[in-house]
């Protein structure tokens, strides 16, 4: 089964930011687009089995959002956080890899729902 892919509005951002500081950082837009492009091929590899990815859920030992387990998965420099419904994926988040995630957690996935965003 092959699953939809979807962003949520924040995830969307994440990814235009993510795109931006590349294009601006290294003065063009190869750069970004190589690094964007293996944000695509990441999400593109759980497309069809996305309940095999890194389970977060059980990596923290806790439910973030009490609606859908989340999930995620790792492209060279960047960790993509998305959640399964039905047909769907909704990519949730796009964090940087080298952050320090178990401090950003709580901002990410507290205050709101997952998908209310």
């Amino acid at each position: 089964m092959t699953y939809k892919i979807v962003f949520t509005k924040v995830a969307e951002k994440e990814f235009e930011t993510i795109y931006r500081y590349y294009r601006e950082t290294f003065l063009g837009a190869q750069p970004a687009l190589e690094v964007t492009q293996g944000i695509r091929d990441a999400i593109d590899m759980v497309r069809f089995e996305p309940e095999e990815a890194l389970s977060l859920d059980a990596r923290i030992g806790a439910a973030l959002d009490g609606n859908h387990k989340i999930y995620f998965t790792i492209s060279e420099q960047y960790l993509i956080f998305f959640v399964v419904m039905d047909e769907t994926i909704a990519i949730v988040h796009l964090l940087r890899a080298r952050t320090d995630v178990m401090n950003h957690l709580k901002c990410l996935f507290e205050k709101e729902r997952v998908l209310a965003r």
